[in-house]
């Protein structure tokens, strides 16, 4: 031991060495004669970082910090050393509900045929911890429907995706991950997704929330269609509170999403009966208002809308013609948020939504209504 550390002194590469409870130990020791000392302190929180002791680096951080308030390096320590001391957390959420559709299919022309009761199943779950100085997030979701009439389009989709959340600036995270999910199509495979995202998020408080970049893969089963697809997709989120009262929230999700295909093969059918994949951009996003009616009761009003332009023709009379596909969605809805019934981590939020298509392909056309009631338990 003796004969490492004259080697390192010599060698000027002692600060290298991994830090021992003694050298801990020994800057204390000469803080306790200058507890000014800006050095001593940063010298002091460094090797209390790289033992772990994070609590006694927040200590020189702040001694420092009393004698220079404007010390920005110290301001930074206290930052990160502040965010590693969060605790490790694993949130859970489970959806369980029933919906009424009067047009699954997304069939042009509706009647009594076409309707149908699905029930609906969701599972979402984030867990954030440390691993020495990175915090690490993992989240997943799991999502499934069963219909009582047309099973050809039940739908299972199971995601992860995993990554470490770094401190880009003051006010700002980046979480870059990696992802992976796959489909079940009746009962059938469907596709198998890899991608991967860069999350940019806002810590301060403000405005805007984050923005999302996806970059996806989608192997798609050969006996659903001939061509593969993969995605691009832009997303900032904003929230905006206290508009008309103290406890209401409007929420901003622009969108912006690339489907290219890969392969000459055909199209297949997708989980709503539309075609799948096709080749698009797609322009627009959804826009949520909560406001609350009592303490316990929130109302809220949303709207999604859409403008696909596709790099695919108009089908007409079983021929391609050379009009290219453009399609606007829109989808206005409510719902009636209870909270806490019955328990503290209990909602039911009853809704409608009303969704139509409107296509210069007259196959594409659509409408369908939406009627359901779920029961939301946090975990």
């Amino acid at each position: 031991m003796v004969i490492a550390a004259a080697i390192a002194l010599a060698s000027g590469d002692v600060w290298a060495q991994e830090p021992t409870r003694q050298e801990l130990r020994r800057v204390f020791e000469q803080l306790l004669q200058d507890p000014t000392n800006t050095d001593l302190n940063f010298r002091y929180a460094s090797l209390a970082r790289e033992r772990g002791e994070l609590r006694k680096a927040l200590a020189a951080y702040e001694r420092i910090l009393a004698t220079d308030p404007d010390n920005e390096e110290a301001q930074d320590g206290i930052r990160r050393v502040k965010r590693l001391l969060e605790p490790d957390a694993t949130e859970i959420t489970v959806v369980i509900g029933g919906q009424y559709e009067s047009n699954p299919q997304h069939e042009v022309d509706t009647n009594s045929g076409t309707d149908d009761s699905i029930l609906v199943g969701r599972v979402v779950g984030t867990d954030e911890r440390k691993f020495g100085e990175t915090r690490w997030r993992t989240s997943g979701d799991l999502f499934s429907n069963w219909h009582a009439k047309f099973g050809e389009i039940d739908f299972l989709n199971v995601g992860v995706r995993t990554g470490p959340v770094f401190e880009l600036t003051e006010g700002w995270d980046i979480h870059p991950a990696v992802g992976a999910s796959y489909a079940i199509l009746d009962s059938e495979e469907f596709f198998y997704e890899g991608a991967f995202s860069v999350a940019i998020e806002a810590t301060n408080g403000g405005i805007f929330q984050s923005l999302n970049l996806r970059a996806a893969f989608d192997q798609i089963d050969d006996e659903i269609a001939g061509r593969n697809a993969y995605v691009l997709e832009i997303n900032p989120r904003f929230v905006i509170t206290g508009l008309a009262t103290a406890n209401d929230s409007l929420i901003l999700n622009p969108l912006y999403r690339f489907n290219g295909t890969e392969g000459s093969g055909g199209t297949g059918t997708g989980a709503s009966g539309d075609t799948f994949p096709l080749n698009y951009q797609q322009f627009g996003g959804r826009v949520d208002y909560y406001f609350p009616i009592t303490p316990e009761i929130y109302l809220g009003v949303n709207l999604t809308g859409y403008y696909e332009d596709y790099n695919e023709s108009v089908i007409e009379n079983g021929l391609e013609t050379s009009e290219d596909r453009e399609d606007i969605y829109l989808s206005p809805g409510a719902q009636v948020i209870f909270s806490r019934v019955f328990l503290e981590n209990h909602d039911v939020v009853i809704s409608y939504q009303y969704e139509t298509n409107l296509s210069n392909d007259e196959f594409e056309d659509f409408e369908n209504h939406i009627a359901g009631v779920r029961s939301v338990w946090r975990f």
